[in-house]
């Protein structure tokens, strides 16, 4: 926060990436993040604040309390949500949005028993989930006119790609990708 972030002109360090960054620093400073897109976990770190309250638009609040945070007291002891022991070292999106109070006891020593039993930590990685692969446009110059070519790349050996071109869910059943599709603009028709 005192070299990366100020309040001057320059003081985002870096690109703020639409406000990707600052979101970041937001979310890091009142103690967790969603370290996964698309997973509703979020992983405890180290609250920056000693209090920090979001008004959820749901017109809940959640409240984070970190207390006895300083400079040198960074270290999570243990934790309570909603009064009762909290072990675990990540939130849920629907812990977060039921609204309530997470209070951490800090310390200028680790507790390493605090947040690392058996499920207590958070996973990152989404499962059972089917792999889009990202489009390769391929274009002649920068913009195209008459034709654009768009061609997949596997993630995999041996993977096998399925398409639609009707807006449906490609399943099993719907084509197999084997060579690009070749788009020509309506007046080429």
């Amino acid at each position: 926060m005192d070299n990366f972030y100020t309040p001057q002109p320059d003081g985002l360090i870096g690109n703020e990436d639409c406000g990707q960054m600052s979101a970041w620093y937001i979310l890091s400073a009142a103690g967790f993040y969603p370290v996964t897109p698309g997973s509703p976990i979020y992983a405890i770190g180290s609250p920056l604040f000693p209090e920090v309250r979001f008004k959820l638009e749901n017109g809940k609040q959640f409240v984070i309390k970190a207390n006895g945070v300083s400079a040198t007291n960074i270290y999570i002891q243990s934790a309570t949500l909603n009064g009762l022991p909290y072990r675990k070292s990540f939130l849920t999106h629907r812990d977060l949005m039921a609204g309530g109070e997470l209070v951490f006891k800090m310390a200028g020593q680790p507790n390493r028993q605090w947040g690392s039993g058996a499920g207590d930590v958070p996973v990152s990685q989404i499962a059972n989930y089917r792999i889009v692969p990202t489009p390769v446009i391929k274009a002649a110059g920068r913009t195209f006119r008459d034709r654009l070519e768009v061609a997949f790349e596997p993630a995999q050996r041996n993977l096998k790609i399925h398409y639609t071109t009707d807006g449906a869910e490609p399943g099993a059943n719907s084509t197999v990708f084997t060579e690009a599709l070749l788009h020509r603009s309506h007046d080429d028709h």
